[in-house]
């Protein structure tokens, strides 16, 4: 290793040593203040011009000591400020750097990244420090305003979803009630277009929030054994109807595959190739979609085939939101590209290398790489469970049904009605609070959670507390906030269950009926 310094570094210091207006050239150039403390006469600070003049202050106003350099500094910051220094003056290998905030003159913040170095005697003991100030505030107020745009952009998403998710509630129950009747075949079509263009804009909405959440930082994954098998069984069940509908294959391996464990996220592997396999029939017309897997000591490849249209630009398709259409392929595929970027988004958050190739009006071919496991088969949660003779869960007796949306009520109602010999409804927290003391409690409560007068949190509150002297009324959420933040909230206040609207009649009677407990 060359230890000689650099003729130019020689150079620089002597010129340093030499002119002092070079020295105040760099100063003012790339430094917003300088400060020289002697620690051995603490009452001795020298502080350059340019510190003052950041702060609106004119330098001659000032004298040098430590009392008006501490006078601008916000307060909160001090303490911080000191451990810093001990630190630094105790282990010269721990870095002396951060941000302060300092008080300008016309009350607002400067904020300021603050470095500094000891200068130390033949014993180590720090004797000087030295300071320097860069003025960072246009930075820290853009990630201020940043943060605040994403704050409300957050909350507009929250809103809408609750907002959008309301009406799509209304127009999903009451088409699967529609269904449930016998009308013409022509009209149980339509019926069954209204249906399947609700749950494709259901899905789309669900797209948008995994989006948002992905984007702020507040998507998190739960690595754990998954078996495959189960997944598989979900897709296979949720999208073998519509390769069917447009007479195309879907050839999804059987349960051999049940020993099969990787690492991975149930929630989200099952997200990923739902998305892959919904995206590949869409945009296959003839032949159909294959899902095979590759497998070696320690990784598994999950790859889905299809026949379809193919994709142009990649990158492009995986862009959220592209709608350009530029030529008769684009046009043909012309879409919101959601799909795609969660599914390249969410495998980055796996750790799942993602491979897409695709060729113009031959196919794609999606690979989506893991690890696999080598420990004992997970209980299968996610399959679904059989049941002996005597294993069917007891019905509910009595149900109360709170939400201030009068079509809401009427479509709980008639989801249930069947499973349910009582069924009485309240419009908000404090009617149902009410009912549930005049009636002595109900075997469930449905409780919606954004209401007027009293929210459907604060009467499970008071609901629950109730519970030690009526009947226990075991308390489901149902609401618009498909949030885990909202189901997070519920769990801790003993709420037993959230399902976010829309949901379907299975899913409502699924929760209703409670399966913990056994018939006798």
């Amino acid at each position: 290793m060359n230890n000689h310094k650099h003729y130019l570094e020689a150079e620089l210091s002597d010129l340093f040593a030499a002119e002092k207006d070079t020295w105040n050239f760099v100063q003012s150039a790339s430094l917003d203040g300088v400060w020289y403390w002697d620690l051995e006469k603490p009452d001795n600070l020298w502080i350059s011009p340019e510190y003052w003049d950041c702060l609106g202050i004119d330098p001659a106003t000032r004298k040098h000591t430590p009392e008006e350099f501490i006078d601008v500094v916000f307060p909160e910051d001090l303490p911080n400020i000191m451990k810093n220094l001990e630190q630094h003056y105790a282990d010269k290998s721990v870095v002396y750097e951060q941000i302060v905030r300092f008080k300008h003159v016309d009350g607002s913040t400067v904020w300021v990244r603050c470095c500094g170095k000891a200068t130390r005697d033949k014993n180590g003991n720090a004797i000087r420090m030295l300071g320097a100030h860069n003025n960072i505030t246009s930075l820290k107020n853009a990630e201020i305003e940043t943060q605040n745009l994403m704050r409300n952009r957050e909350r507009f998403f929250a809103r809408m979803s609750h907002e959008i998710r309301t009406p799509l509630h209304g127009i999903l129950g009451l088409t699967e009630s529609l269904q449930q009747s016998k009308l013409q075949p022509s009209v149980m079509s339509k019926i069954q277009t209204v249906l399947d263009c609700g749950k494709q804009l259901q899905h789309l909405l669900d797209d948008l929030l995994t989006i948002s959440k992905i984007e702020e930082g507040k998507f998190f994954v739960s690595i754990e054994d998954v078996s495959l098998a189960s997944i598989l069984r979900f897709v296979d069940e949720l999208y073998r109807p519509q390769a069917q509908a447009k007479s195309l294959y879907l050839k999804i391996p059987d349960l051999a595959l049940n020993s099969v464990i990787v690492r991975s996220d149930q929630v989200r592997l099952t997200q990923i190739l739902s998305n892959i396999v919904s995206n590949a029939i869409k945009f296959t017309h003839k032949g159909g979609v294959t899902v095979t897997f590759e497998q070696t000591n320690d990784n598994l490849d999950i790859v889905i085939t299809d026949t379809g249209v193919g994709i142009d630009n990649v990158d492009s398709a995986m862009r959220a939101y592209y709608q350009e259409a530029q030529s008769e392929h684009d046009m043909r595929i012309q879409g919101t590209g959601l799909g795609l970027e969660i599914v390249e988004k969410l495998c980055a958050n796996l750790s799942h290398p993602l491979k897409i190739e695709s060729e113009l009006d031959e196919g794609t071919k999606v690979r989506i790489s893991m690890i696999k496991s080598s420990g004992p088969v997970p209980n299968e949660s996610a399959q679904p469970v059989k049941r002996s003779a005597d294993d069917v869960r007891v019905k509910p007796t009595s149900v109360l049904i709170v939400d201030d949306n009068e079509i809401n009520r009427e479509i709980a109602k008639s989801m249930i009605q069947n499973e349910v010999s009582i069924i009485d409804m309240a419009e908000n927290g404090k009617i149902a609070v009410e009912m549930v003391v005049q009636k002595g409690g109900y075997d469930v409560v449905l409780m919606d959670l954004n209401m007027p007068v009293k929210n459907g949190y604060d009467a499970a509150v008071e609901i629950n507390a109730l519970q030690s002297v009526l009947k226990r009324s075991r308390i489901i959420a149902v609401s618009a906030d498909a949030f885990e933040e909202t189901s997070e909230r519920c769990a801790k206040l003993g709420i037993a269950q959230h399902i976010a609207k829309p949901f379907t009649r299975d899913a409502l009677i699924e929760a209703v009926l409670d399966p913990t407990v056994r018939a006798i």
